[in-house]
């Protein structure tokens, strides 16, 4: 693992997140042939019992160019930010570029051109950027992915007045980098991802904000982004080479990547109703015990009647939980979007209607669409998919 390389991507990950190491090291080793990969663990003893086949199958395939070990700084302070570490514990190898990134991005590109080109393009002495909402603020920030020559990164300067028990990793970062006396420009926002960033903190399709947070909102949330790489992932978890390591990675990391693979073929939609039908526990939803759908039917017809369109909704929601795979279940519900002007998620609704067998001929045979057609176009790109579909 002596041997020169162009790149040594580095990263840390905790109890959480070390259901990503394995896929890290395949898929940057895999799109970055000249480069090395050191993962830094809180708990090695445990992983590497956990991985073992998977660590055999990833030395095979790339032997001699990635190291996961245990983070020393993780065991000597137990209270450090976890996101601090990857950027203040020194790797043990070495390569002519230092790449400090997230354990949850899968790279599917050669990362050391994309960002040499920018630091020759814009004169850089690294690549990264200044975070803008916190520039101007007493505690400025780099972004957490971050390009730099080795020997300028290394050795840090001293932090030693810093507390990373406390401080925001990105914080840290830039106080490393302002210490050593060098800085990005402000205007330069280029921040190439080069890959999938599967985040447990973030719905894939940015629907919401995430489950690992403690607030929850339908704005400004972020997805796992990466459209334009989606055929190069669909062809790399497709490879032999992956094909070997899939039955060895956590069980949880395979359902993320399932629910990545259906962003990249646009089965979202079908995995939301499988996930529904078989993987959704209804007792921790649906508070009653039993019911019809007449009864449902019935009572959500009711509060239409009356004019409590969120208690109908509710009712509608729980159909949608409870019969995930019915055509009449999901267009009522579309209705009832509709005529409350929450079009997008009317047009989800649709969507389901449209990917389910006979659906597309259910919607071609009414007029519902034809009537609302200019307010589904004006949703957006699920809306302009969806029109397309039904007039093929």
């Amino acid at each position: 693992m002596s041997n020169p390389a162009k790149v040594l991507f580095f990263s840390y990950a905790d109890r959480r997140y070390d259901l990503f190491a394995i896929p890290y090291v395949y898929f940057a080793l895999r799109s970055n042939p000249d480069s090395l990969v050191e993962i830094c663990l809180q708990d090695y003893d445990s992983f590497q019992v956990r991985y073992a086949r998977a660590l055999a199958i990833l030395e095979e395939a790339y032997p001699g160019r990635f190291l996961i070990r245990q983070s020393e700084l993780a065991r000597k302070q137990p209270r450090i930010v976890p996101n601090v570490v990857r950027f203040v514990e020194a790797p043990q190898l070495k390569a002519r570029y230092i790449y400090i990134g997230d354990i949850d991005l899968l790279v599917f590109e050669d990362v050391c051109e994309v960002h040499e080109e920018l630091i020759a393009r814009h004169a850089l002495a690294f690549s990264n950027i200044l975070r803008l909402q916190f520039a101007m603020s007493e505690k400025p920030r780099l972004s957490g992915l971050h390009f730099c020559e080795y020997d300028r990164y290394y050795p840090l300067p001293s932090i030693q007045d810093l507390d990373l028990a406390v401080e925001n990793d990105e914080y840290v970062l830039y106080e490393c980098m302002r210490r050593k006396g060098l800085m990005v420009p402000m205007d330069f926002q280029q921040r190439p991802e080069c890959g999938l960033h599967m985040s447990l903190s973030r719905d894939p399709l940015g629907r919401t904000t995430g489950s690992a947070g403690g607030h929850y909102s339908r704005e400004n949330a972020h997805g796992w982004g990466g459209r334009h790489y989606y055929g190069e992932f669909l062809k790399q978890i497709r490879e032999p080479g992956f094909a070997r390591l899939y039955p060895h990675l956590d069980l949880e990391f395979r359902l993320l990547l399932l629910a990545a693979e259906g962003l990249a073929t646009g089965k979202s939609h079908s995995l939301h109703r499988a996930a529904t039908s078989f993987l959704l526990d209804k007792r921790l939803i649906v508070t009653e015990r039993a019911f019809s759908a007449k009864e449902i039917y019935d009572r959500r017809h009711d509060a239409i009647v009356s004019g409590d369109m969120e208690a109908a909704e509710s009712i509608g929601i729980t159909l949608c939980m409870v019969w995930p795979n019915r055509l009449d279940v999901w267009f009522k519900q579309a209705w009832l979007w509709m005529q409350m002007g929450k079009v997008e998620f009317a047009v989800e609704a649709l969507s389901h209607i449209a990917d389910m067998q006979g659906g597309v001929a259910f919607l071609q045979s009414g007029d519902f669409i034809k009537v609302h057609g200019n307010a589904i176009a004006d949703s957006g790109r699920t809306g302009h998919e969806l029109l397309r579909r039904l007039s093929a």
